[in-house]
């Protein structure tokens, strides 16, 4: 089974901001060339708040996949690109190699299958391109990493040109940078001017979770467990509010530093919500009428989003 990775960011820069997630990029052998960074995942925009109730997430599934495509634009900072195709693989142990793809631009650019005997060495997977193709390449053909972002689509995460006849050896790690901007998955970065950054060293943690909160000068803290945990009970009671129509009231109860609760009530807090939402969904059935939608607190929700909260998605009602 998959190892799952969290990042939390609080933001409390004094400023709305837009978080992203992107990898640092594997290593590969020396016949590769540059090795660009591409956007994995991005969040949409969140107010600062200074309480720490304001905050976002990145799930990473810990899977990787071999992936390709081509560009119509030279491949640069700015280029977003997308996958023909991608593969999951597996990477080599000193007990079994990693899985060999083969990669051709035969009838598109694409992996053929089923693929030939695993060779990849301790650490990594092998893309082996054929000569369907030759160097320099209109089509900007590329190769690289991939991820699979929440939304459950495998987007590029690290990306180079290919060249043909060529042997690639692919060694990913577990270690993430989060910053802030308005970028779009798949988009190659100039990392070196993106701003303020934070490295997320998965590889030498203890914990698979982690939060920090982004501070008014725009550095990241990392936030201890315990906190953390408190945060996320804070964030609870805000949407539970919010979603019951006092969330005013709960504004100047936490004003009066009445709120912060012990860390234990976050699951059953959590469960309460899930129950509030249930509720509302089967309101939602009941009144309908054919259309899928429904009304909660006075206010039209969609049904679809509500099974999704329900199912452990998001907190947010979705208002129409």
């Amino acid at each position: 089974m998959a190892t799952n990775y969290n990042i939390t960011i609080i933001n409390t820069s004094g400023a709305t901001q837009s978080y992203l997630l992107f990898a640092v990029v594997p290593k590969v052998n020396a016949t590769s060339g540059e090795v660009y960074t591409n956007v994995f995942m991005a969040a949409p925009p969140i107010i600062s708040k200074p309480n720490g109730s304001s905050q976002t997430y990145f799930n990473i599934t810990r899977e990787f996949y071999a992936i390709c495509g081509t560009s119509i634009r030279n491949l640069s900072a700015g280029v977003q690109v997308g996958t023909s195709d991608y593969e999951p693989v597996v990477l080599g142990t000193n007990q079994k190699p990693g899985t060999t793809m083969s990669f051709t631009t035969a009838d598109g650019a694409h992996f053929p299958m089923p693929p030939p005997a695993a060779t990849a060495p301790n650490g990594g997977y092998t893309i082996a391109t054929d000569s369907s193709f030759k160097i320099p390449n209109p089509n900007n053909t590329f190769i690289g990493l991939g991820g699979m972002n929440m939304n459950g689509n495998v987007v590029p995460v690290a990306t180079f040109l290919a060249a043909p006849s060529t042997t690639y050896n692919i060694y990913p790690v577990v270690k993430y940078y989060i910053a802030t901007g308005t970028y779009s998955p798949g988009e190659i970065i100039n990392v070196q001017s993106i701003g303020v950054t934070q490295l997320v060293d998965f590889t030498s943690s203890t914990y698979n979770s982690v939060t920090y909160m982004q501070l008014n000068d725009g550095t990241y803290q990392l936030v201890s467990p315990t906190q953390a945990k408190e945060y996320k009970l804070l964030r609870l009671k805000m949407e539970k509010a919010k979603l019951l129509g006092y969330e005013q009231d709960f504004k100047e109860e936490e004003g009066k530093g009445s709120t912060r609760g012990d860390s234990g009530e976050g699951e059953p807090l959590a469960r309460e919500l899930q129950d509030v939402f249930m509720k509302m969904l089967r309101s939602v059935e009941a009144t309908a009428h054919g259309n899928g939608n429904g009304h909660a607190n006075g206010k039209p929700v969609k049904a679809s989003k509500l099974v999704a909260a329900a199912n452990g998605g998001g907190l947010e009602e979705e208002i129409l």
